[in-house]
């Protein structure tokens, strides 16, 4: 059998130049766990066999960015197989630690002759325990031509000490809309 290597980027480029880039969630967007999360990434350079490959995604603790961790029950389930030609992906988060920093991470074989397993990850996003309303951006435009229309979301100013400073962050966001309103 022959060894593989996983390849991490921020970008995920097979070796045949298809790639795709995650955008949502975007940097910055708050969850709790329990809400539903919407992963759209953008297709660059697709051919059919890029199309048909099959993604595998799970939440990351992107605390460190030279260092992203996986998590044990980090897992994004979904009741079908993900395939790149998707585009989108809908799923709950997972029961994990609250934080500042975690990231959405996709893994998928290349279908180039190197056969390396891929890892790409999304914006970095905050997690709550509890209930918590989601920041959320427009949604883009098209999943395939590369080409994405979001809105940008103030920040989060967090520390990754602790909870409270994560829904303080987002109720002040979530206080700014509602005065706008």
């Amino acid at each position: 059998m022959a060894a593989t290597s996983v390849v991490t980027q921020v970008g995920c480029t097979s070796s045949t130049g298809a790639s795709i880039s995650i955008i949502m969630p975007q940097n910055g967007q708050s969850y709790a766990t329990g809400d539903k999360i919407q992963v759209v990434w953008n297709i660059l350079n697709p051919n059919p066999e890029f199309l048909n490959v099959t993604l595998a995604f799970s939440i990351a603790n992107a605390a460190n960015p030279n260092n992203v961790i996986a998590l044990t029950n980090g897992a994004l389930v979904t009741a079908n197989p993900v395939k790149v030609s998707d585009g989108l992906l809908i799923s709950t988060v997972p029961s994990i630690p609250a934080g500042a920093k975690y990231t959405v991470s996709a893994r998928f074989k290349d279908i180039g002759p190197t056969s390396n397993w891929l890892q790409c990850f999304s914006p970095s996003f905050a997690v709550a325990v509890g209930s918590v309303a989601p920041t959320t951006g427009a949604a883009p435009a098209s999943a395939t031509t590369g080409v994405a229309s979001v809105s940008a979301v103030a920040p989060v100013a967090t520390k990754s000490s602790g909870a409270v400073q994560v829904l303080t962050g987002v109720f002040g966001v979530l206080a700014s809309a509602v005065f706008l309103l």
